[in-house]
């Protein structure tokens, strides 16, 4: 009996580590064979399932599994599951019907989740979690895991929490707390065709555009004032003793009270440009670069190279009035604001869009389609539309 039980507690690990890589590597359920023959055992094993879920044994998976977003993936999960399980229907009777099946698969990565979430003190503090945040409108994700759609739900939210002094549709406010000495954390997501206004607890005010995410303390007395930055914000920082820094991916720009746009692609590659004041642009290898009101650098991901050049600052922060406004910009860099903008995705040979020039002016209100065919009569491309959010440029 001791040795039935050891290796059942090994095939309970087995089944976890299986589940667990083939979240990590986006494949099939259908690889997941030692699940698959527990799930369809003629005999339920009931406590065999309790050992499954148990906190004690995702303990050991924490790590793998913070990166992770636990709903796309339970319905994932459970979609691909429901599918094989229709497959073998037909060649085998089973007992467990498919709802018990997709139950046990969502308790289970529910339990990982659950597990995440009431221990947040232990995941790492100073980086974003890499995966993407899917939302429709505007959310706030609190220090507690709550996410708030600021569409809406803003005004249920309990006076104080996370010192959250007003919300409304388009702007967050936070008041200092000096009384919590631990730093807590707040994210705003902000999803394609919106912008929002976020005011921090130091005074400080982020605008954050379509595509883009933002982690910034809420309490806490750091040493420094940090944010990390996914996608394009603009910056007005108060002044202070403490500096203020932006991360983004491996780099970061040192503020020392100032006005400036950065962004951060997709792609790795990151641009920051200063409106007034000074800062520094420090890549992960390399020196810092300063930057004089006017000046736009670009750091390019695959060289890690950071150039500086004199810019007209108001193509880069057009979109702060919704608006679209470039002078001769590479058609390349305009598709990219478009995808955030729109939420959509283009596919094109690169080496010949990025030597096309454009010049728009329009406001951000303009539909999508009348946007593609105002690039078309001007440069004689064809965008092809695959799917609702796909095109293809000929």
């Amino acid at each position: 009996m001791e040795e039935l039980n050891k290796n059942r507690y090994k095939c309970a690990h087995e089944i976890v580590e299986e589940i667990l890589q083939a979240i990590k590597n986006q494949r099939d359920i259908s690889t997941c064979k030692k699940l698959l023959d527990f799930l369809q055992d003629d005999v339920p094993d009931n406590e065999f399932l309790d050992r499954i879920v148990s906190e004690e044994l995702f303990l050991q998976y924490y790590g793998k599994l913070r990166k992770r977003d636990k709903e796309s993936d339970a319905r994932r999960l459970v979609d691909e599951l429901n599918v094989r399980k229709m497959k073998k229907l037909r060649l085998r009777k089973l007992r467990i019907t498919i709802s018990s099946i997709a139950a046990s698969v969502v308790m289970i990565v529910c339990c990982m989740w659950q597990f995440v979430t009431v221990n947040t003190e232990k995941i790492p503090e100073g980086r974003l979690p890499e995966q993407e945040f899917s939302c429709d409108k505007p959310t706030l994700i609190l220090s507690n895991g709550l996410k708030l759609e600021l569409q809406g739900e803003a005004n249920q939210l309990p006076d104080g929490l996370d010192g959250i002094r007003n919300i409304d549709q388009n702007r967050v406010t936070y008041e200092g707390r000096d009384s919590v000495q631990e730093l807590i954390y707040n994210t705003l997501i902000v999803p394609a065709g919106y912008t929002y206004n976020v005011e921090l607890i130091d005074g400080s005010e982020v605008i954050l555009n379509a595509g883009s995410r933002l982690r910034y303390p809420v309490a806490g007395n750091g040493e420094i004032r940090e944010v990390e930055l996914n996608g394009e914000a603009y910056f007005k920082v108060t002044k202070s003793s403490l500096p203020f820094i932006v991360k983004m991916s491996d780099s970061f720009v040192k503020v020392y009270g100032t006005e400036f746009n950065a962004n951060n692609d997709g792609e790795g590659d990151i641009e920051v440009v200063l409106v007034k004041g000074r800062v520094g642009f420090k890549p992960e290898c390399g020196d810092e670069v300063m930057l004089k009101p006017n000046q736009k650098c670009d750091y390019n991901s695959e060289n890690r190279e950071a150039s500086v050049s004199d810019v007209d600052i108001r193509e880069y922060v057009a979109w702060i009035n919704d608006e679209f406004d470039y002078e001769q910009v590479p058609l390349d860099y305009f598709l990219k604001k478009v995808s955030a903008w729109y939420g959509v995705h283009f596919s094109y040979d690169k080496s010949k869009i990025e030597m096309i020039k454009f010049y728009v002016s329009t406001k951000r209100d303009i539909a999508l389609s009348d946007l593609l065919l105002l690039i078309e009569k001007s440069t004689n491309l064809e965008f092809v539309r695959e799917s609702e959010f796909k095109y293809t440029i000929k």
